[in-house]
C-alpha cells in the first residue's frame, strides 16, 4: 500500500536530512515501486523530509532496475524535458566533458 508506506516511513522512520533516514526511505520506496521509476520518483517527491534527494534516489534504483531487467522507463517525456529546460541541463556538454 503507497499510501500506508509514506505514512510509515514519514510518522514513525523519519525522513530527516541524516544520510540514515534518506537511504532508508530510498530503498523502501524503491522495494515499494521497483518496476514503476515514475511512481517511485513520485512517491520519493511526495513522503515529507528531504524529498529531492529521497526521490533522486529511490528514482535511480527503479530506473537502474528497469535497465538491468530490460524493463522501461516511464517517466512522461513532457516531465525530462521540462526538468532539462527548467534547470538548464546539457548532457551533450557534459558528455563531451567526461570523453575529453
Amino acid at each position: 500500500d503507497i499510501e500506508a508506506t509514506l505514512d510509515f516511513l514519514y510518522n514513525v522512520y523519519g525522513t530527516t536530512l541524516a544520510s540514515a533516514d534518506v537511504a532508508a526511505a530510498a530503498l523502501c520506496i524503491f522495494s515499494t515501486a521497483r518496476d514503476d521509476t515514475w511512481l517511485a520518483v513520485r512517491m520519493g517527491a511526495s513522503v515529507g523530509g528531504d524529498t529531492d534527494t529521497i526521490a533522486a534516489l529511490a528514482g535511480a534504483l527503479s530506473a537502474a532496475h528497469a535497465l538491468a531487467t530490460g524493463g522501461s522507463l516511464n517517466i512522461p517525456t513532457s516531465i525530462v524535458h521540462e526538468v532539462i529546460e527548467k534547470n538548464r541541463l546539457d548532457f551533450d556538454a557534459l558528455l563531451r566533458r567526461l570523453l575529453a
